[in-house]
């Protein structure tokens, strides 16, 4: 992402170790909840509930770290000096003009 968006996510690891965890819980938990519904729907609210409750707290966890100021570094100076740009977007008569 650094080299083509001129962006860092100094927070994806941090992040990415507290949620992917609860994703590999999350799984289990909902194929056990679709299994349950097949067989008993009325016993489904048991899993159900975990499931709901993993999904919320992985939620809650990606939107306070994307509210931080760190989650995303900007580089200011989008290009080196003597850097040609190889991409169309920032070419004459590429992406986004007028013509």
């Amino acid at each position: 992402m650094a080299i083509y968006f001129h962006r860092v996510t100094a927070l994806g690891l941090p992040v990415n170790l507290l949620v992917v965890p609860l994703i590999g819980l999350a799984l289990p938990s909902a194929l056990l909840t679709f299994a349950t519904l097949l067989v008993r729907p009325s016993l489904a609210i048991v899993p159900g509930t975990v499931t709901a409750a993993l999904l919320h707290a992985i939620n809650g966890i990606v939107r306070l770290f994307s509210g931080m100021a760190a989650g995303d570094i900007r580089n200011l100076r989008s290009r080196r000096p003597g850097h040609r740009c190889r991409h169309s977007a920032h070419r004459p008569g590429g992406l986004g003009s007028a013509q």
